[in-house]
C-alpha cells in the first residue's frame, strides 16, 4: 500500500506520478518551470522528459534539476514515513514542501 496517500498498491508508477501526493508535486513543479502539463504514467513522463532535456540550454537543465528534484523528495518522503514513522522536516504530505525545494 501507497504510505503517501495510502489509496492504491506502491508501484513506481503510481508512487511518482499516480498517487495524489506525487501529482500535486508534479504539478506545483511543472507550473514553476512553465511546463502546462498534466503528470501521466512513468513512461510517458519519463519519454517526455527524455525529449525535452536534450541540449544545454538552461531550461533543459531547469528540466533536468526539476525531475531528480522531483523524484528525490517523493522517495524521500516514502522512506521517512516508512522508516522513521514520521512526516519528512519540509516534506510534509501536503506536496508544497517539495515544490519549494526548487
Amino acid at each position: 500500500m501507497c504510505v503517501l496517500c495510502n489509496d492504491a498498491k506502491e508501484e513506481i508508477s503510481h508512487l511518482f506520478f499516480e498517487c495524489r501526493f506525487s501529482a500535486k508535486v508534479w504539478e506545483r513543479v511543472l507550473k514553476k518551470i512553465k511546463v502546462h502539463r498534466r503528470p501521466f504514467k512513468w513512461a510517458r513522463d519519463i519519454s517526455w522528459f527524455q525529449r525535452k532535456t536534450c541540449g544545454k540550454s538552461m531550461l533543459t537543465r531547469v528540466r533536468r534539476v526539476a525531475l531528480s528534484t522531483c523524484v528525490y523528495m517523493i522517495w524521500k518522503a516514502r522512506n521517512c514515513l516508512i522508516f522513521q514513522q514520521k512526516q519528512p522536516q519540509g516534506v510534509q504530505r501536503n506536496p508544497r514542501g517539495a515544490s519549494d525545494a526548487l
